[in-house]
């Protein structure tokens, strides 16, 4: 007797898994296939995809072997979320300064200029005149997360001051 398991997430903790054979013995679990590890009763997921978990029972001196039982559940993307720390307003003239935050799967964080006059290259941003500038921070995901929602961050930038020198 092995009960249907449920679809997981990717990150999802590790879970404990139960069977019972007629003969009262005890059954033990593999992983058939698919991205995840067992140690002894308890499951843990190592990726997406379909996993197999079979149960069995090998039997003994008044009981056969009992025929294997598979249970099969998806485990499907981890969600993310960023983090991204608001720069300081700036004053046009200012020297190029970085940006910075980070997603809670650990993957890179991305960085473009959604708007406003600005220029970026990697997380340093160039500030080309004044107005506000927005900072879009990205993570596009990969096999085990799922995008993350982007996050925008304004910067004012006020007008640079100017002064007039007189030569005498």
């Amino acid at each position: 007797n092995f009960g249907a398991l449920g679809d997981k997430k990717y990150r999802d903790a590790p879970f404990a898994v139960s069977a019972t054979a007629t003969s009262g013995l005890p059954v033990s679990f593999s992983i058939a296939s698919g991205p995840a590890t067992i140690n002894g009763s308890t499951v843990t997921i190592t990726g997406t995809g379909l996993v197999t978990v079979r149960a069995s029972q090998g039997g003994d001196t008044n009981y056969n072997a009992a025929t294997n039982v598979d249970q099969s559940f998806n485990v499907g993307k981890a969600s993310q979320t960023i983090t991204f720390f608001a720069p300081a307003n700036k004053t046009y003239g200012d020297a190029p300064f970085p940006v910075s935050g980070n997603a809670s799967s650990g993957l890179v964080v991305a960085f473009t200029i959604a708007s406003g006059p600005a220029t970026i290259a990697g997380n340093t941003v160039t500030l080309t005149g004044a107005g506000t500038v927005v900072v879009r921070a990205s993570q596009s995901g990969n096999n085990n997360y799922s995008p993350a929602p982007d996050v925008d961050r304004s910067i004012n930038v006020a007008k640079g001051t100017q002064t007039i020198t007189v030569d005498v």
